[in-house]
């Protein structure tokens, strides 16, 4: 055995740290990457919805009072954004806790 070899041997941790569970498959793959997806879109619909609302909103008084200001949307939507990160911090953060605990718990305990 060449000295690389060997060296690359004893500095792989044993066995007993790998997790011996079922190898993962498409359908788990799968499984993962739409439960990904709903996480985002939920933890981000709260931001989102209100910030459309706004822009809709804003829009809607610049047409009836046709001023044509571009920069007008931009502080409203910012503080509004920035209450309903505050409002909903702790749902947006429990969304993506439970999305990193089942793919911490998958891990651990295999596919």
């Amino acid at each position: 055995m060449s000295p690389s070899a060997r060296a690359y041997r004893s500095s792989r941790p044993p066995s007993r740290y790998f997790v011996t569970g079922l190898p993962m498959n498409e359908a788990d793959a799968l499984d993962i990457v739409q439960y990904a997806v709903w996480t985002v879109l939920t933890a981000s619909a709260p931001v989102v919805l209100v910030a459309m609302a706004v822009g809709i909103g804003i829009a809607l008084i610049q047409a009836l009072t046709q001023i044509q200001e571009i920069t007008l949307t931009f502080v409203p939507k910012i503080v509004a954004i920035m209450l309903v990160v505050a409002l909903t911090g702790p749902f947006i953060g429990s969304q993506i806790s439970a999305f990193t605990n089942v793919i911490f718990e998958r891990i651990e305990h295999g596919f």
